[in-house]
């Protein structure tokens, strides 16, 4: 090789190698190929999910329904009480159970508590043409007005320890048996005269009652009650073997109960509890028109 060019083939080389070291700065990487991966954060939170869990049981008891399709009058007279909502917003129905459903009756039972060997009951039963003809509640705190008027099959009727504020049971013809006790409202029923085999009214604060016992078509007692000067009412009347009819007085608080006074205002007793011994009386003069008094 010529001596002479052998200093500048070498400056060229060097040149070219100075080139090339600066094309491959990291600044220029994205010229020339991917970039590293840039590392995540360690102070950002993961993701997680947001979605409702599926619930984690099913209901323990289903009512059970008759092979056909419920009376539609029956079935929302209940339906409409159980959507009734408390001063909370909380429905009647909700009440019930945690699987309540308006649109589903298999779901309107109430557990017992404390449990037992039954631990549940139904709050409706149904005949096997799809007609209501029992209701039945004890110790849930239902408010409202409940209004089975109309429902012509209705036999069996419980309300106790509850927080209802009226009953109509007008036109439920085939009542046999009404009890409604220890309402803490002074409750309203209507009608006013009721007529059934089997009553009892206790605890209600009634300032009225007027009950008919019907045996055949024909009456078998009829009893009118009516508190005067502070107090209220209640009976108990059970057609059994031998009749059953007792009345009693309650006073309200700071008042004393004075008697019982038929309908000519002579005195017919001065205990609170008054049973009638009804077996005694000849069927034509079975009527009776007492007033508790108070003072």
């Amino acid at each position: 090789m010529n001596k002479r060019l052998f200093p500048a083939l070498l400056a060229l080389i060097l040149a070219m190698a100075i080139v090339g070291a600066a094309c491959a700065k990291p600044g220029n990487q994205e010229l020339h190929g991917t970039p590293e991966p840039t590392a995540i954060p360690t102070d950002k939170p993961t993701p997680t999910s947001t979605s409702t869990p599926a619930p984690t049981k099913n209901p323990p008891y289903s009512l059970t329904l008759p092979d056909c399709e419920l009376n539609t009058h029956d079935l929302n007279a209940v339906r409409s009480f159980l959507e009734i909502k408390d001063e909370n917003g909380v429905r009647n129905g909700e009440k019930l159970n945690e699987w309540y459903d308006p649109d589903d009756p298999t779901t309107w039972w109430i557990p017992r508590d404390p449990p037992s060997e039954y631990p549940t009951y139904d709050l409706v039963q149904w005949n096997d043409f799809g007609q209501l003809y029992s209701f039945s509640v004890e110790g849930i705190d239902f408010y409202g007005f409940l209004d089975l008027s109309g429902v012509s099959e209705l036999q069996f009727l419980y309300i106790h320890d509850t927080h209802i504020e009226s009953v109509n049971i007008e036109g439920c013809d085939e009542l046999l048996e009404l009890s409604i006790r220890n309402n803490p409202n002074n409750i309203e029923l209507s009608p006013k005269e009721i007529a059934c085999y089997r009553a009892w009214f206790l605890d209600c604060g009634f300032k009225e009652l007027h009950w008919a016992c019907i045996m055949i078509d024909s009456v078998y007692v009829d009893v009118s009650l009516k508190a005067e000067g502070g107090g209220s009412v209640g009976l108990l009347g059970d057609d059994g073997d031998s009749f059953d009819l007792c009345i009693f007085a309650d006073p309200d608080e700071g008042k004393t109960f004075v008697g019982w006074f038929d309908d000519e205002g002579n005195l017919i007793s001065n205990e609170e509890s008054y049973r009638i011994d009804v077996a005694s009386i000849p069927k034509e003069l079975r009527t009776f028109k007492y007033t508790a008094r108070f003072e």
